[in-house]
C-alpha cells in the first residue's frame, strides 16, 4: 500500500510540476500585458508550493521512521540520509524554479536556502564515520 501511495505521489508530483511551469509561462505573459502576475497564476503556484512542502514533510516524517528502524547499524542511516539529502535538494530546486507573486519572493528565498543548508547536512550525515555524529 505504501508502495502505490509513493508512485501516485511521485506521478501526482510530475504532473503537477508541468501544470506549474505551463501556468508560470502563462502567467508571465499576463505580467507582461497586466504589468502584474493573474489570480489564477498567484493561486496555482501558491498553492503548487504550498502542496509541494506538505509532501516533503510527509518524506521527512518516514525519513525519520525508517532511520529509528535503523538501530544504529551505520550503512543504513548513511542510506537513509543520502536520501535526505536528495530530497531536500529536490525540494531547493522547485521552489527556485517556481514563479513566486512579489510580495511571497524573499520567504521563497529563504525557504530555498533552508532547504540547501538541510541537503548539504543531511549529506555529510552520510558520510559519517560512525553513528554518533
Amino acid at each position: 500500500m505504501l508502495g502505490f501511495g509513493m508512485i501516485s505521489a511521485i506521478n501526482g508530483t510530475f504532473f503537477l510540476e508541468i501544470a506549474a511551469v505551463i501556468v508560470a509561462f502563462l502567467g508571465w505573459w499576463g505580467a507582461l500585458f497586466m504589468g502584474r502576475l493573474p489570480d489564477f497564476a498567484d493561486s496555482y503556484l501558491t498553492g503548487f508550493v504550498r502542496w509541494y512542502t506538505r509532501v516533503t514533510v510527509t518524506e521527512v516524517n518516514s525519513l525519520q521512521s525508517a532511520t529509528q528502524a535503523c538501530n544504529g547499524q551505520l550503512s543504513c542511516v548513511q542510506k537513509d540520509d543520502a536520501k535526505a539529502a536528495a530530497d531536500f535538494s529536490t525540494f531547493a530546486s522547485t521552489v527556485n524554479t517556481t514563479p513566486e507573486p512579489s510580495g511571497a519572493v524573499a520567504a521563497a528565498n529563504k525557504v530555498h536556502a533552508d532547504a540547501i543548508k538541510a541537503a548539504q547536512e543531511f549529506t555529510q550525515l552520510s558520510q559519517a564515520p560512525n553513528v554518533s555524529q
